[in-house]
């Protein structure tokens, strides 16, 4: 991949290109929008982007860029927010919002904008692989771009849940649901050994009941044979006299 920075005509371009991309720009997955599609879509925004001189990024290096856009625009709205909201004294306001940044700002929601910067976010980001784990990182492909103007780029990126979704668990609820997990695999653990116990103290029981049953007709064959021995004595010796 080239090592040229992004230019303004990509800039406003991969603005323009996002600004018609609701979903692709929320970061949730849905029925009629999968993973596929939104891959397919960022590969089709890279080619675009491509084709215009100056950096050259895969698919996944440009969704990383727009995220880092995304994330500056988000901390630098917020500590403007704060400047106008403070009374009396205080710093400067920062530099206002440029219009790139105004263009980015208009597409996030707003209280994705104008969030205390001290609260704790995370990334909303597509998770592209089959597995409902973590979202994974994402690969620069080898470019370690932080952007036009230097800054070290942090993804910090939030988005707010679609309407009608459930919010994330929190950690205490995913502890509990983790011994809920637990509790269940150990009970169905349990249930196999007691099973287990019950077949095998039948196949017991009724062994011994066959072992008991073989026994009696042994000694039922032993007497008869004793009486068979008796009687053949007896008429042996009744011969002799």
């Amino acid at each position: 991949m080239s090592k040229q920075k992004i230019n303004a005509a990509q800039k406003h371009k991969l603005l323009d290109l996002l600004s018609s991309k609701p979903q692709l720009r929320s970061g949730k997955f849905s029925i009629t929008f999968s993973h596929k599609d939104a891959q397919k879509e960022w590969e089709e925004i890279a080619r675009v982007l491509n084709a215009i001189p100056g950096a050259n990024k895969d698919w996944k290096a440009w969704r990383k860029t727009w995220q880092d856009y995304m994330s500056r625009t988000k901390i630098k709205s917020a500590a403007i927010n704060k400047v106008r909201s403070s009374t009396g004294g205080g710093p400067p306001p920062p530099n206002p919002l440029d219009q790139f940044e105004e263009g980015v700002a208009a597409l996030l929601h707003p209280y994705a904008v104008g969030g205390h910067t001290a609260s704790s976010e995370s990334s909303v980001l597509f998770d592209f692989t089959d597995e409902v784990i973590l979202p994974p990182p994402i690969d620069y492909a080898g470019d370690s771009e932080a952007g036009d103007d230097g800054e070290t780029a942090v993804s910090t990126e939030i988005q707010p849940p679609p309407t009608g979704t459930q919010p994330p668990l929190t950690n205490n609820k995913q502890k509990r649901k983790k011994k809920i997990n637990m509790k269940t695999l150990l009970e169905e653990k349990v249930k196999l050994k007691k099973d287990l116990f019950e077949e095998k103290k039948k196949f017991y029981k009724g062994f011994i009941s066959n072992m008991e049953r073989q026994t009696k007709a042994l000694e039922d064959i032993s007497r008869v044979v004793m009486n068979i021995n008796n009687t053949d004595s007896q008429h042996t010796s009744g011969c002799n006299i």
